[in-house]
């Protein structure tokens, strides 16, 4: 089932091999009634160290953790290493990686945006933001922020001209497609609707608001099938490939919309996994669980 070995590339090194291991699946990978796992994973790397990892982001050939304490680990042949230039980054607005191997994060107490490549850091404001709150990565070179204080989403350019795409918007959880599409959880605390911008468009609901009791929990799980225009999704995290929009709950699970735009589990994970981020770089989905200190791949099931 899928692959023994996978290659992860860091920026500005050779390739490096890290042995593999696929887990328990259930047979169908559908979903289960019984609440057992769903889908297959194949792990990349597992450490005590990634007990406290909060995100994850890949792209360039590199792969990268944040901790809680604001530590970036990056993922290698023996297992994590710290990113010694990146001891301070806020995990409150993401880490995000470029297809160049740029690895960007925010600065805790500055609020500046850090770009980091081959060991070397470069830090400044961006202009008009006044909260570097999210961020995603754009193949050209672009870097998504959303500005919580400022109640919009700007790209800021490979050539540093920022460009509002979104005002009077809460841009949670934000992950950029191949094709360039972003995605971005709107209000995730209170609305928690999906929508999606294409480039040159403007926004554009993918899913319903959460729809929520008095305690403001979910009223209800996704539903199989169900059409995404017609659902709504706790979203936690998103990911997104050619494959579709890949969507974390905060119930372990990972739903997949694709190009029909339905719903299809493709994880769930129990007992003591704590599915925290997705990333998705080269076709891969990257998982991380806290829980269990691992970093996985989405397994194609073949």
């Amino acid at each position: 089932m899928g692959r023994s070995a996978a290659t992860v590339a860091l920026a500005g090194s050779a390739a490096i091999a890290v042995v593999v291991g696929v887990s328990a699946c259930s047979d169908d990978g559908g979903d289960d009634a019984d609440g057992e796992d769903v889908g297959a994973l194949e792990t990349v790397v597992e450490s005590d160290d990634l007990d406290d990892a909060v995100d994850v982001a890949a792209g360039g050939g590199g792969v990268w953790i944040a901790l809680d304490g604001g530590q970036v680990v990056a993922v290698g042949d023996d297992g994590v290493e710290p990113v010694a230039e990146l001891d301070a980054v806020s995990t409150d607005a993401s880490i995000a990686a470029g297809g160049d191997g740029t690895l960007y994060a925010t600065d805790a107490e500055r609020q500046q945006l850090l770009r980091y490549r081959d060991g070397t850091v470069d830090s400044g404001p961006v202009p008009a933001v006044q909260e570097l709150s999210e961020l995603a990565a754009g193949a050209d070179g672009s870097v998504l922020v959303g500005d919580y204080e400022g109640l919009q989403l700007v790209s800021v350019g490979s050539d540093g001209r920022v460009e509002e795409l979104a005002d009077n918007v809460l841009a949670g959880p934000m992950t950029v497609a191949p094709d360039g599409t972003l995605y971005y959880v709107e209000d995730q605390l209170f609305d928690g609707r999906i929508v999606t911008l294409v480039p040159g468009g403007g926004p554009a609901r993918l899913t319903q608001p959460v729809e929520r009791d008095d305690e403001g929990d979910p009223v209800e799980p996704p539903s199989e099938g169900a059409s995404a225009d017609d659902s709504y999704i706790d979203a936690r995290d998103l990911a997104a490939t050619d494959d579709g929009l890949y969507v974390l709950t905060f119930t372990n699970e990972v739903w997949r919309i694709g190009g029909d735009e339905e719903l299809e589990l493709v994880l769930r994970r129990g007992g003591d996994s704590a599915l925290a981020a997705l990333s998705a770089a080269d076709g891969e989905v990257y998982v991380l669980d806290a829980g269990t200190g691992t970093l996985s791949t989405l397994a194609s099931g073949e």
